[in-house]
């Protein structure tokens, strides 16, 4: 398998092509320190088998000087802060990987609510295409954070070539293997692309211009550090933005790295002002298909003879095997992928590819960095509390039944299992999976069936009991010999209180059968996340559709990667919505809904309701009568409908603790 064959990136041997990908956390100190958090975090995925590990996007200068922008970011800017940073590389190199850090500073991308009273120090000044909202993210979901900003002297571009220099050294101090430097969304980015310089001097202008800054640092960091020590830009293979980078310029950015010393070139994605759908490179949510970016890294292959990186929602390895293979790339880079299983390269050499756990592309990862919050994962509970989650076998082995086959209930049942508890788990359908079944029938969402199968798999190897088509009642749980119960029943459809509601079908009900027998024209009540899926799906299946949602906005409580990409996908495929519209009455084919001015509309078709889910609660409020002798808990849909990430989350926790 050529992942696993080992790779030279300039004088650096790497063990396999696998690489993690540098991914904000969130987990640093107030002053940018190493903690514990972020040992343990890089330390997991070291362990787990990765080629390298490049560590996050690290400041190189004060946060009074340039601010943060986003919450526990990492710095290198003092040398107090070399004895953490010397701690993690050792404990990466422990396990025989590799350990990069990419090197940054924040320029426009500073957040005004970490970086009060900093002007941002920019190349020159430029305005975003739209105006911030509250989640520093414009209505639409484009990526800008307009703090007050300035442009920089030459004397001081001079000097912040010098602090990536010191910066550079300190890492090398502290066991660094290799330094990357951040050429996309970072403070060299901006420099780079003529979206956002517009300076006549020499740091500005055509492209030669424009990459004097970065390709300064670049040699700075050579002279210093010595020609034998790695150092590789993370590029933008296309900025999609008029005015942007483009592929033809990001080839001309490639061969000018390499002619100045570059070891590698690491591809991305995208600016400042780039929509989320199209941004980052390596953050796609799953409406975009995985492997974006693999025509563009193609294309910079063919140009230089260093090694290049692939990024793209590679945590299919399947597709990371086929490009290495077909030459399109020397490193595949994991970045969510690893998130949701640190040790993906581990299983791969020990040939347990079934025990892989697949990313199922939801963004959360990402959200709750940008969202002020430390790293968490949908699928891996342990993602970002590698040591403080961490279980160990049950002192008092019991019996525990579990209801539901949900995420929530298989989450739980897995755990406990793997803990020594003898574990039973009872599920009404035919196969496990729960809402996750109709979740995961559109070709979109076809990571979550892997997440199924995951769960199948780990509970059969855990000695999970498991008893479908059995719909359990308070006389079938109440017989078990069972010191435990956990329900985890989940939840199902509301239906309105509104005349006609008989004649209407669920969003559910789409999924779980052929979309040819549910005629051509549909009318989707509820532009939230699934009646938005449901329309796309539909959409794609060659239907007339349109949303009616009640509220000013579709997708209203989603993060904004998410709402923007699905949001670009529904007009790119045709899919109408109206807002401010109530319905008010269902017919055979028809339905009617208010506006907000009074004014009553008929609509013609099939009628799909999406609004919202109920828990399946009776048999949580008979059960609490009569399990008063046994331990019992209730988690996931059937205490309050949320996502897969509350249901693993609160199954994992109970598994964790009985």
């Amino acid at each position: 398998m050529k992942l696993l064959e080992p790779g030279r990136i300039g004088s650096m041997e790497v063990k396999n092509r696998i690489v993690m990908s540098p991914m904000t956390a969130g987990l640093g100190g107030v002053h940018g320190e190493v903690t514990s958090r972020v040992i343990d975090w890089y330390e997991a995925r070291a362990k787990g088998g990765a080629g390298l590990i490049c560590v996050e996007e690290t400041l190189v200068t004060s946060r009074e000087k340039d601010g943060l922008d986003v919450v526990g970011q990492l710095r290198i800017d003092d040398w107090n802060q070399v004895p953490g940073w010397s701690e993690l590389v050792d404990a990466v190199h422990f396990h025989g990987a590799k350990i990069s850090v990419q090197l940054n500073y924040t320029g426009p991308g500073a957040d005004p609510k970490l970086s009060p009273g900093v002007q941002a120090r920019v190349p020159s000044e430029f305005s975003f295409s739209r105006e911030s909202s509250s989640m520093d993210y414009g209505p639409d979901g484009l990526y800008a954070k307009p703090a007050p900003s300035r442009e920089m002297g030459i004397a001081e571009i001079e000097a912040l070539i010098h602090d990536f220099e010191e910066a550079a050294f300190r890492a090398k101090k502290a066991g660094f293997d290799a330094v990357e430097i951040i050429c996309y969304h970072g403070g060299p980015a901006a420099f780079l692309s003529p979206y956002t310089n517009k300076r006549t001097d020499a740091y500005g202008g055509d492209i030669e211009g424009r990459m004097r800054f970065p390709l300064e640092i670049l040699r700075s960091i050579k002279r210093r550090l010595g020609e034998d020590f790695p150092v590789f830009p993370r590029i933008p293979a296309d900025e999609f933005m008029p005015g942007g980078i483009d592929l033809e310029e990001a080839k001309k950015i490639a061969r000018k790295f390499e002619e100045n010393g570059a070891d590698a070139i690491s591809v991305a994605s995208g600016t400042w002002g780039t929509s989320l759908s199209l941004c980052y490179g390596a953050s796609w949510p799953t409406y975009q298909k995985r492997g974006f970016l693999e025509p563009h890294t193609a294309e910079i292959k063919k140009v230089v003879h260093i090694p290049v990186f692939m990024v793209g929602a590679m945590h299919f390895f399947e597709m990371g095997e086929r490009i290495l293979d077909e030459g399109k790339a020397d490193f595949i880079v994991m970045g969510r992928g690893l998130i949701a299983d640190p040790e993906i390269p581990k299983k791969l050499y020990e040939n347990r590819t079934e025990d892989i756990r697949r990313c199922i592309r939801c963004n959360e990862c990402l959200a709750c960095t940008t969202g002020y919050t430390p790293v968490h994962c949908s699928v891996n509970p342990m993602a970002g509390n590698e040591k403080r989650r961490s279980f160990r076998g049950a002192d008092n082995p019991k019996k525990v039944l579990v209801v539901g086959g949900g995420p929530g209930g298989m989450e739980a049942a897995r755990v406990a299992a793997v803990r020594g508890h003898d574990v039973t788990l009872i599920e009404k359908d035919h196969k496990l999976g729960g809402n996750m079944v109709p979740g995961s029938v559109a070709s979109f969402k076809e990571e979550i069936k892997y997440l199924i199968d995951w769960y199948d798999c780990q509970l059969s190897k855990a000695g999970v009991t498991v008893e479908l088509n059995l719909k359990a009642d308070v006389e079938e749980i109440a017989k078990r010999d069972s010191d435990v119960v956990i329900l985890a029943t989940g939840s199902k459809p509301i239906i309105p209180d509104i005349q006609g509601c008989e004649n209407a079908c669920h969003a559910i009900d789409i999924f779980m059968r052929s979309s040819a027998n549910v005629g051509d024209r549909l009318i989707i009540v509820g532009g939230g996340t699934v009646g938005c899926e449901t329309a796309l799906y539909l959409k794609q299946a060659g239907k007339h559709v349109t949303i009616l949602e009640m509220m000013d906005d579709i997708l209203s409580n989603e993060n904004p990667i998410v709402k923007v990409t699905l949001t670009e996908k529904m007009i790119e495929n045709g899919v109408e919505w109206l807002t401010g519209m109530r319905l008010t009455k269902i017919l055979a084919d028809e339905a009617i809904a208010l506006d907000a001015t009074g004014e009553f509309h008929t609509f013609h078709g099939k009628v799909v309701l999406a609004m919202g889910m109920q828990p399946v609660a009776l048999l949580a409020d008979e059960l609490r009568k009569t399990l008063i002798h046994r331990e019992y808990y209730k988690i996931g849909d059937c205490v309050r409908p949320r996502d897969i990430f509350n249901a693993i989350h609160e199954g994992f926790a109970v598994g964790s603790n009985i």
